[in-house]
């Protein structure tokens, strides 16, 4: 049987966002049990895509940021009120920025974006090993929510 886990967040438009995404992301793959080179990863792609959303999105709404596994397959969206369609730029060789976009196409298996109501949704996936029975049967009986709690009021 194929199962799946979700979780999803919602974060202000500001400096400190991308931060609290890489973390929320990285703690929720490692308590889901997978290895550090996978949560690093899905980590520092979350980071670039919130950091996108805070700069280019419209308004101060900020962004919601969902993620989760199913059939072996980590996918993560960033939604936002930006409009368009991100385009990955070829920066200066000085340029401090531009380079999200290409790292997120280097690094994930798969990334795009769509339009949603009211602005649009980025993503990226990853290749993944199943979600373990013992995790998910965690998940469903709420054994992380004390520690995501804990997680949720350090985010906010």
């Amino acid at each position: 049987m194929k199962v799946h886990i979700w979780r999803g967040y919602r974060f202000d438009a500001t400096d400190e966002a991308p931060g609290k995404a890489r973390r929320a992301v990285q703690f929720a793959l490692l308590a889901w049990e997978y290895d550090r080179d996978t949560a690093y990863t899905a980590a520092l792609l979350t980071s670039e895509l919130v950091t996108n959303a805070v700069l280019h999105a419209h308004g101060t709404l900020g962004c919601r940021v969902e993620f989760g596994v199913a059939a072996d397959v980590f996918t993560l969206a960033v939604v936002d009120t930006g409009l368009g369609v991100p385009v990955p730029r070829q920066p200066a060789e000085d340029d401090e920025g531009g380079r999200g976009l290409a790292l997120v196409a280097e690094l994930a298996a798969d990334y795009g974006s769509r339009p949603v109501d009211g602005g649009k949704a980025v993503f990226f996936r990853l290749k993944v090993g199943p979600v373990l029975r013992a995790v998910y049967e965690r998940e469903c009986r709420g054994a992380f929510a004390p520690t995501a709690s804990l997680l949720i009021a350090d985010l906010t």
